[in-house]
């Protein structure tokens, strides 16, 4: 027998949160869906949380394959956050639940490491849509970004609608691009 690959084991889990709630998805129900031993999935995942971790990779992968077409870096970041939401849409639901299990009150050892993923797909948004102020200002608008970016994310995930969460984040770069923020010097001397 054929040990399933990362992406199996991780359509797996998916299909069958579908039918349950995150929290009641067990690593043994997916083994025998994909007909495998709980050893081949741990081999890839170790445990429930690494696979809504890998679920994350792929929205930031699909965030990070989108290349935008205009120069507005607002622009460029409206159109990357929502290839970043496309990603979970057909498992929105699922999204949710792995969410608020991620914070559930007491959970410190799954929400520190989400805070931390949250900042990493924030740099690598800014990245991508060409947001490179320099400190102190980028620090700022970091946390400017991550909470825009978390209240899109929450606004789409608790009632579904996209326009309303797309307009919610474009009426939030406005008002970034309106904010005197220079552009960080370039490192090379030239502008």
């Amino acid at each position: 027998m054929i040990s399933p690959s990362p992406d199996a084991i991780l359509d797996a889990a998916l299909a069958r949160a579908g039918s349950c709630h995150w929290e009641n998805l067990r690593l043994a129900d997916v083994a025998a869906d994909l007909g495998c031993g709980l050893g081949d999935i741990h081999a890839h995942f170790r445990d429930k949380e690494a696979l809504a971790d890998a679920w994350w990779d792929r929205a930031d992968a699909a965030m990070l394959a989108t290349d935008p077409v205009v120069d507005d870096p607002s622009s460029r970041a409206e159109t990357l956050v929502l290839a970043w939401l496309d990603t979970f849409a057909s498992r929105r639901r699922t999204a949710r639940e792995m969410l608020h299990v991620r914070l559930e009150p007491g959970h410190l050892h799954i929400q520190l490491p989400t805070l931390f993923r949250l900042s990493r797909t924030v740099q690598w948004l800014r990245e991508a849509a060409g947001m490179h102020e320099g400190l102190p200002w980028r620090a700022i608008d970091e946390t400017g970004m991550t909470l825009l970016f978390s209240t899109t994310v929450l606004r789409w995930l608790h009632d579904g609608n996209r326009e309303a969460a797309q307009r919610m984040l474009r009426q939030g770069l406005q008002l970034r691009s309106q904010l005197p923020i220079p552009p960080a010097p370039n490192p090379r001397g030239r502008s």
